[in-house]
């Protein structure tokens, strides 16, 4: 069986409580929005924040699987050798709340910061800036496809898979998002995939409308590989994926 676990996209200050009825759903794991959990901009959290928020989670029995949203507000881009240093603070910051968390990865999904401006060369450097980085903090950086953006580097997971081999990054895997029509199943048994993400909505939002053949057979196939990954769901509506989440983690087993 499969560590499960959902993004905390949905949730805010206002309606946190809900992260801490997982485990009695049988949750154990949350891919962190700290902006949204702590209902602040990156720039007003201080550690003392995170010491706090990591308090409340172990005390309710949840993990951190990865912090996201990592560059909201932000508008870096690694294809500009300006921004690199501001990137390696901010992430710099990052790395030591991460610690906090007890938690070992880092999120990147960010299509502002990987807009193509025609600076191929210095994207690359900037990665493997990050990657040292992480390599001194013993994180893993994760990086998200992103199919549905629109000229941004990196779309399709065998692009991040071929990225990493080929610039011989050691911290760094790919965050593989599976969508309702997209056929990405191939890859799950990849060593370089971790996690494995539902990303449309619609899969547990929506559940009770989704095509659920679709979907059990996309479950099905992720349990034939190996037992190590990581199966999340995204979450905007958390009120109703709690509500319908036994029913997907019924299809689990």
């Amino acid at each position: 069986m499969q560590t499960l676990g959902i993004t905390t996209s949905g949730i805010s200050n206002n309606n946190i409580d809900i992260v801490y009825e997982l485990k009695e759903n049988n949750i154990s794991l949350i891919d962190c929005s700290l902006t949204n959990l702590l209902s602040k901009d990156w720039e007003q959290i201080n550690q003392t924040d995170i010491q706090q928020l990591s308090d409340k989670l172990e005390n309710n029995f949840v993990k951190v699987n990865s912090i996201q949203s990592i560059f909201y507000n932000k508008n870096f881009n690694f294809s500009n050798n300006l921004d690199l240093k501001e990137i390696i603070n901010h992430l710099q910051k990052i790395c030591s709340y991460a610690k906090i968390l007890k938690c070992k990865k880092i999120l990147f999904g960010s299509p502002k910061q990987r807009q193509d401006i025609n600076n191929f060369n210095i994207f690359i450097q900037t990665f493997k800036n990050i990657d040292s980085l992480m390599n001194d903090n013993d994180i893993v950086f994760n990086i998200e496809n992103l199919e549905y953006q629109q000229n941004v580097l990196l779309k399709q997971p065998s692009d991040i898979i071929d990225f990493i081999q080929l610039n011989d990054l050691k911290k760094c895997k790919l965050n593989l998002h599976l969508f309702v029509e997209n056929q990405n199943l191939n890859l799950i048994d990849n060593p370089l995939i971790d996690t494995i993400h539902f990303s449309d909505y619609s899969y547990t939002d929506l559940i009770i409308n989704t095509d659920i053949h679709t979907l059990k057979n996309a479950i099905n196939n992720i349990n034939q590989f190996k037992q190590n990954k990581i199966v999340e769901f995204n979450t905007k509506q958390p009120n109703v994926t709690l509500k319908n989440i036994k029913y997907l983690f019924d299809l689990l087993q």
